[in-house]
């Protein structure tokens, strides 16, 4: 994601102030910064998504093996609402 200032000037006059905020502590300029931080958000969302996949599909393998909803909702300690949405 690219994010435009219509003057280029705005940038490094917005770079500078950061600078003196955080006392010349800078690794990375504004827009280095947003994008890193747009990344460790997809990052985690990446993550969160991949761990509700995994558990739906664990549900669903216990439902298959004869576990009734109520009884994965205790062992996985996970609401019944979401043990009786993943199931398919």
């Amino acid at each position: 994601m690219n994010i435009s200032f219509e003057k280029p000037e705005l940038i490094s006059k917005l770079d500078n102030e950061i600078d003196s905020i955080n006392k010349n502590v800078r690794t990375m300029g504004i827009i280095e910064a947003i994008q890193e931080e747009i990344k460790r958000q997809a990052t985690e969302e990446g993550l969160e998504l991949g761990v509700e996949k995994t558990m739906k599909d664990n549900i669903n393998k216990l439902y298959r093996k004869g576990f009734t909803a109520e009884a994965i909702s205790e062992m996985l300690e996970i609401p019944l609402k979401f043990v009786k949405n993943a199931i398919q």
